[in-house]
């Protein structure tokens, strides 16, 4: 169990850590999902935090800021920078770190963070919903329902309810999957979403680069591409998949929109450690274990120096 605090801005923060968010020069803001927020592991074992320490080890005067926020995707983490940047906020560098589930909503239909795309290919958001806006808004002044008595209070039911679920997780990882990593042209959406992600971007780095500030984007390492052990045991419990996955779909889309748009991008799997799935992620969940994240930190650490937007020490102070 971990304590997550927030500051005011959302971003998450370590227990104790206070002052004032500095505005721009000698900062690096890492957007992401849930694998950024890592709320699986204390605040200070976060990717985030890790690469701010060795940052601080090799001679940069320089702070980060987690603004993950769960189940946000590409075109989402893009509004909340937006929101961000009207507040003043002017990152040197900002590291968009993209996972998987990205190219779709995890909560669609939602009535704020509306929008669409222009002729010119940016992304316009569009006015909250305000019938949806109605309906959240009496969704929180419901009364949350009271949790289950029995699986409180019972060993064996919430052992009963745990194996229920191990016993759904091949139904739930081959959804997962064919969601995730089917062949672009064999999925009916592929075109639509890469459309939105690519205009999240060039929205993105417009804002970033007008004050001089240097973008980002770098593809969590899932063990799917980079195991080939856990890879062929998924597909030998899904051989309904076998041929119609693109392991490196991520990977190589990301990468195409990055070098299309002229975005720096960082290679994750590039000198990838050998190590066991175990190593890197929790048994029954998709998250980096605290192992796995010093892994993440160690090839962004990599690449943020291979790529050069870090300059020399003296020049973060």
């Amino acid at each position: 169990m971990n304590e997550v605090r927030t500051n005011e801005f959302g971003f998450r923060i370590a227990a104790g850590q206070s002052g004032p968010i500095p505005p721009g020069e000698g900062t690096i803001l890492f957007l992401g999902d849930s694998q950024t927020t890592a709320v699986q592991v204390p605040a200070e074992s976060t990717y985030v935090s890790l690469i701010e320490r060795e940052l601080v080890r090799k001679g940069w005067a320089v702070k980060t800021m987690n603004a993950g926020s769960n189940g946000f995707n590409t075109v989402q983490e893009y509004l909340f920078f937006r929101k961000l940047y009207r507040q003043g906020f002017r990152p040197r560098i900002v590291v968009m770190y993209v996972t998987n589930n990205d190219l779709f909503e995890d909560v669609p239909e939602l009535p704020y963070g509306r929008y669409t795309v222009g002729p010119d290919g940016y992304l316009v958001p569009l006015p909250p919903d305000p019938a949806r806006l109605d309906l959240l808004r009496r969704a929180k002044e419901t009364p949350p329902p009271k949790p289950n008595f029995w699986l409180r209070n019972s060993a064996i039911l919430r052992h009963v309810w745990y194996s229920y679920r191990i016993l759904r997780t091949p139904r739930d990882v081959g959804g997962w999957v064919k969601n995730t990593y089917l062949r672009d042209d064999l999925d009916p959406l592929a075109r639509q979403r890469w459309e939105l992600a690519t205009a999240a971007i060039r929205s993105l780095n417009h804002l970033v680069s007008s004050y001089g500030g240097t973008l980002v984007i770098a593809v969590h390492p899932d063990p799917i591409e980079w195991s080939d052990a856990y890879y062929a045991k998924v597909i030998a419990a899904l051989p309904e998949l076998s041929g119609r996955v693109d392991r490196m779909k991520l990977q190589r889309g990301y990468r195409r929109i990055a070098e299309k748009l002229g975005v720096q991008f960082i290679d994750m799997l590039q000198e990838f450690p050998s190590i066991s799935v175990r190593e890197f992620r929790f048994a029954l969940d998709p998250h980096a274990n605290p192992s796995g994240h010093r892994v993440i930190a160690s090839q962004l650490m990599k690449g943020l120096e291979r790529i050069g937007v870090l300059g020399r020490p003296s020049d973060s102070g």
